[in-house]
């Protein structure tokens, strides 16, 4: 079903400039998009993952390049001290009196001065590029953010290359550990219930259906909800340790699984079902520019005269308030930015010369650590071995915060899980009265195990179940409301 474009969003220029100013968040980008070439990447609820990774590719680059550069004045400037030490006992080292050497102090003097110079002037650089990226990402409105300049790496180009490429149309979810849809965001829902298929009258009033039916059914009721930002797609989700399993996923075992299978494998796991490979209807609905991304996981079971039906609802909430500071060079004039940057460059190029050496040493670590890694999957795999392909979490829950900032961004995540889940109860007893199946315990069965909960705080996500009190998240505390009397 169409929707709002992928990364169509505020939040993809937010993120796109938050890797420019977090240097830990943007080494959390890079490890999650490209720097594992064996890890799946998960998708993120309206972002876009291909163009935050290359604005961090970027970003990464240019703090590279100041690094090695401050580190060859760093080495310079000690050289220059030394000589300075060495100048101070001449009749040891040179047999040569202090008036001989005093005549060397200006020239040390000066090459000191020159070489702090030299590191403010890459300090002013940095900033300036700096400066100039935000600017831009500023003055962008809605959808317009554009690729930035290809790296030189080959390598690099190739994999983002490979990531954009497979976010568009990705229907398989490869994820890592318990839960499949943790990427996706906090648990705010998670519900089932089960009907008996009652015929109305003798058996030959009843239709043969397929759970396929019953999902085309259910996507053509959220259609007619007229929601601008809702996306619904067929996706199978796998274990990334039962990867290796299915050979159909990794037709080459030392690269990224696959993110896209054809239309009639959904349909054949849709039907007949599997115990590793689970396929499910995704309804996103985007909200506030992308700042509310709440997402319903759908399956359906039929079973021999029986009918299985599993809701789970996840919110991605607000970005960390740090993440949206790019607005406020909005406020500020050209040249109040380019004075702000030449204050900063002269208030941290001290403390950058002497980080500067050991993130050079972080970074050739990493690299060699990459490298050894690689070769260890390598040998797993020559052994026989199965890997774990799983991704860990997606950019976009990485970035969220941790609580609602409005009452109103709040109550519409409430709204989106709410109309999502009666329109799914609504359907699916439609679909079973057209076909000549009773509809009277449908209704009932949904509203003893359909509940969502709120605490009174602001808090980012709280899931409870009818009937069984559990409850998670901040502050979070089980209830066990009746559907007729739930709190609000």
């Amino acid at each position: 079903m169409p929707g709002v474009p992928v990364g169509r969003t505020e939040t993809t220029r937010y993120l796109c400039a938050a890797v420019h100013l977090d240097r830990f968040f943007r080494e959390h980008v890079l490890d999650l998009t490209i720097r594992d070439s064996y890890r799946a990447v998960s998708h993120s609820g309206g972002v876009d993952t291909a163009l935050v990774a290359r604005h961090a590719v970027v970003a990464e680059d240019h703090a590279e390049r100041r690094d090695r550069y401050l580190t060859l004045v760093a080495v310079m400037l000690i050289a220059a001290c030394v000589a300075a030490i060495l100048l101070e006992v001449p009749p040891l080292l040179f047999q040569s009196t202090h008036a001989e050497s005093a005549r060397w102090f200006p020239v040390v003097g000066f090459c000191v001065v020159a070489l702090l110079l030299a590191a403010w002037a890459i300090c002013l650089w940095a900033e300036m590029c700096t400066v100039l990226f935000l600017q831009d990402l500023s003055l962008l409105e809605y959808g317009s953010v554009q690729d930035p300049a290809p790296p030189s790496d080959p390598d690099v180009r190739r994999r983002l290359d490979e990531l954009e490429r497979s976010q568009d149309n990705a229907n398989v979810v490869v994820f890592h550990g318990f839960d499949p849809f943790a990427a996706s965001g906090y648990l705010v829902n998670a519900s089932s219930f089960s009907v008996e298929l009652i015929p109305v009258g003798n058996d030959e009033s009843m239709r043969a259906f397929t759970v396929s039916e019953m999902l085309d059914a259910v996507e053509s009721a959220l259609l007619r909800l007229r929601l601008r930002s809702v996306n619904s797609a067929r996706r199978l989700f796998v274990n990334g340790s039962d990867v290796s399993r299915h050979r159909w996923l990794t037709p080459d075992p030392r690269r990224r699984p696959e993110s896209r299978v054809s239309a009639d494998r959904i349909a054949t796991a849709i039907e007949k079902g599997s115990l590793t490979v689970r396929p499910y209807l995704c309804v996103e609905t985007i909200g506030w520019s992308g700042q509310l991304a709440v997402t319903s996981f759908v399956r359906i079971v039929r079973l021999e005269g029986a009918l299985f039906v599993e809701l789970s609802a996840y919110v991605l909430p607000p970005l960390r308030d740090n993440f949206m500071q790019v607005d406020w060079m909005r406020e500020r004039t050209g040249r109040e930015l380019y004075q702000a940057a030449l204050r900063r460059s002269r208030r941290t190029f001290l403390s950058a010369i002497a980080a500067a050496p050991g993130s050079v040493a972080e970074r050739i670590r990493r690299v060699n650590a990459e490298r050894r890694r690689d070769e260890l999957r390598d040998n797993y795999l020559n052994e026989g071995l199965r890997l774990n392909y799983g991704a860990f979490t997606s950019v976009r829950k990485a970035a969220s915060g941790e609580r609602y900032p409005t009452y109103f961004l709040r109550r519409d995540m409430d709204m989106f899980v709410k109309v999502i889940q009666q329109r799914l109860v609504g359907a699916v007893s439609d679909f079973l009265g057209e076909h000549g199946f009773s509809t009277e315990r449908i209704q009932s069965a949904a509203n003893n195990y359909f509940s969502v909960n709120f605490t009174d705080g602001g808090d980012i996500y709280q899931v409870s179940n009818v009937g069984a009190g559990a409850a998670v998240g901040p502050n979070a505390k089980g209830s066990n409301v009746s559907s007729g009397n739930k709190s609000d």
